[in-house]
């Protein structure tokens, strides 16, 4: 958050109870999103077994997720 600059409070979700949180920071520096994920119990390894919601009700990977994130936040 700091090192971006991000002024506002941050806009907080949780997609799956008691499993999945997300924190978005906004009105950051230069147009910048930062995104922060959270996972439950989760540990310092790659979480395969977890799903991320996406777009129409779907599910997506980890991977996928974070492609999606890039692929919408192309820079110019």
């Amino acid at each position: 958050q700091v090192a971006d600059g991000c002024t506002a409070e941050p806009a907080r979700s949780e997609p799956v109870r008691d499993r999945l949180r997300r924190i978005d920071y906004q009105e950051c520096r230069a147009g910048s999103t930062l995104v922060l994920w959270e996972i439950e119990d989760g540990e310092h390894n790659w979480p395969q077994a977890v799903r991320f919601p996406a777009p129409g009700g779907a599910t997506r990977s980890v991977a996928e997720e974070i492609l999606g994130f890039f692929a919408d936040h192309i820079r110019e």
